[in-house]
């Protein structure tokens, strides 16, 4: 019963209640997640960054932080598994549900990879440390043809997804919260700075300090990174 309401950080807006079914594209703002009833869940399909261009052959920069209804994008596609969906007994069901419904798109696409995922796969294997220059160097993309083609298929910038792939990266390092982590070597090893460059962004994303943080308070934020 009840749903999920959320709420951009800085936002002169109230909570904003979730629609059951919601596809979201590219998240860079802050945001919290609260229940309106205890008995509350969430299930959730993770997907490739350019997946959605893919499916919708359109620009997708109007999902970045913005969950859209998932019947509005995927129509009488996705209205055929909402009802089994919510009438399905237990969580093995829906899953099976979403992969089903999932694997039928990428059976019905044309997906060829192309120079995006190359800049994609360079992000991911340097954990989010690299520079323009690295990504144009694997794709022969002119920067300008980089930023416009990445954006188109992905909705945000190659360096600021970047940016957010590295924090994920370190976030999940001071999550683990098994021994007090060397916050300097962390912010060198990850290329900041120094460690200032890095408190920063943690609160950017975070809203506190690296070291006042604690996980804990988060539910499932802290399932997902267990």
């Amino acid at each position: 019963s009840g749903n999920w309401e959320y709420k951009i950080k800085n936002s002169i807006s109230d909570k904003i209640a979730l629609p059951d079914y919601y596809t979201v594209g590219q998240q860079t703002v802050s945001y919290t997640l609260t229940i309106s009833q205890p008995t509350t869940g969430i299930i959730g399909a993770s997907l490739k960054p350019s997946a959605l261009w893919h499916w919708l052959k359109k620009p997708v920069a109007f999902l970045v932080n913005k969950p859209v209804p998932s019947q509005f994008l995927f129509g009488e596609r996705f209205n055929n598994i909402a009802d089994t969906f919510k009438n399905s007994k237990n969580h093995e069901q829906r899953i099976e549900l979403l992969n089903t419904f999932y694997m039928n798109l990428v059976a019905q696409s044309d997906y060829k990879p192309g120079l995006v995922e190359v800049a994609l796969d360079e992000i991911f294997k340097n954990k989010g440390c690299v520079n323009i220059q690295q990504l144009l160097s694997r794709t022969g993309f002119k920067e300008r043809s980089l930023q416009k083609t990445f954006k188109k298929q992905v909705g945000i910038s190659p360096m600021q997804y970047a940016r957010i792939i590295r924090f994920n990266n370190i976030f999940v390092e001071i999550s683990k919260k098994n021994d007090e982590h060397d916050l300097l070597f962390l912010s060198l090893f990850y290329n900041y700075y120094d460690a200032s460059h890095l408190n920063k962004d943690f609160k950017n994303y975070c809203g506190e300090a690296p070291s006042t943080f604690l996980i804990e308070k988060f539910r499932l934020l802290h399932e997902l990174v267990k």
